[in-house]
């Protein structure tokens, strides 16, 4: 007999430096989705900012010749027997920035979205009335990307100017994001102020944090997803991520920009490695975890073994459009986020993959 029970079912799925974490919460029939709030919607279209246009800011990057993918992001949803009314699926999608290029982009019966308060985007697919008969449904979100290996080339600096504090760049990436940052943190400040004391400048105290953070702190509970510093700190480290974050709160500490590039990797998995900014200059990648793997690299200013990572989020704490009016905040978009609602004994599954085919440089995939 079927039931005419309404719930909403949540399902998120991340993948953290190789690692795939799938978690699951019922929401009472009535009840707001896990993380959404009240709040009016951004516009579905329009600019965003965007720090790397034209790959302003890659003065310093030194980029090899790219190698193509055709990337495919595929939502498998399947129907067991429920009535839905509302389902809803969101996706990463990269855009261009001075490691990649990406083009072609393909979402059917999605909406490419600006992610509120970031340079990052993501498709949002809500398919409608008969749209939601079936019982099995593939979403897509397919587009070609080329990736950079590249080398900061530190001989072309010259000299490091004071930032300008009323630059787009300087006021979104040096403040608190979440819990995940927090400049202000006190064994932050502490280590912080004391790292810059021995340091002669901007570009030594990055390095300085880099090769503190990879020494003093753990690679800890892959996959599990990013979580408040002050648990990192406590728990004395974390996964790719998580080392990232510990990083890039020490840098904006001292007003220095910095963020993560949350990626996936076209072989399969993730990973997550930093930059930061040099006014006049740009910026400048970091890759902690890799560091704290292998003490004698050098991963300062160098995206050599990161060369197969598809960067799809440049920020922790982002805010997207679940239901109607509503947005949810999430530590990060490297999978998939999907919720249903509706009636019935039945319930729905569902399954992520994505796919990354090399292909030869003449190649594309036009829309």
């Amino acid at each position: 007999m079927v039931s005419s029970r309404q719930f909403a079912a949540w399902l998120m799925v991340v993948v953290l430096c190789g690692a795939c974490v799938v978690g699951a919460e019922n929401v009472a029939p009535g009840g707001d989705v896990a993380g959404a709030q009240e709040k009016p919607l951004p516009a579905l279209t329009g600019a965003q900012p965007n720090s790397e246009a034209d790959h302003t800011y890659g003065k310093l990057l030194v980029r090899r010749p790219a190698s193509k993918f055709h990337v495919r992001q595929t939502a498998v949803i399947t129907n067991n027997g429920f009535s839905p009314n509302t389902l809803i699926v969101l996706m990463p999608v990269p855009r261009t920035n001075i490691y990649q290029d990406v083009s072609n982009v393909k979402a059917v019966g999605g909406v490419v979205a600006p992610i509120p308060d970031s340079e990052d985007s993501y498709v949002r697919f809500t398919p409608t009335g008969d749209e939601l008969r079936f019982t099995r449904r593939e979403l897509v979100c397919e587009y070609d990307v080329a990736l950079y290996a590249t080398k900061v080339d530190f001989r072309r600096i010259s000299g490091i100017r004071p930032y300008n504090e009323k630059s787009p760049i300087w006021i979104m990436y040096t403040g608190k994001s979440g819990d995940y940052v927090d400049p202000e943190n006190s064994t932050i400040k502490a280590e912080g102020d004391r790292l810059w004391s021995e340091s002669a400048g901007i570009l030594e105290y990055a390095r300085r944090c880099y090769e503190y953070v990879a020494a003093n702190y753990r690679y800890l509970d892959p996959g599990t997803g990013v979580h408040p510093l002050s648990k990192l700190l406590e728990q004395g480290g974390g996964d790719c991520g998580n080392l990232c974050s510990i990083f890039i709160s020490l840098l904006r500490h001292k007003g220095i920009p910095a963020r993560h590039l949350v990626a996936y990797r076209t072989g399969g998995g993730g990973h997550v490695f930093a930059d930061f900014f040099l006014e006049d200059y740009g910026w400048i990648p970091v890759d902690v975890t890799s560091k704290n793997s292998n003490r004698s690299g050098d991963y300062f200013g160098k995206v050599e073994g990161d060369s197969d990572c598809i960067i799809l989020n440049r920020k922790l704490d982002l805010r997207l459009q679940v239901k109607d009016g509503e947005l949810g905040t999430f530590g990060l978009l490297q999978g998939f986020f999907w919720w249903y609602w509706g009636s019935g004994t039945g319930d729905m599954s569902a399954d992520y993959t994505v796919s990354a085919v090399r292909i030869a440089p003449q190649e594309s995939h036009s829309p």
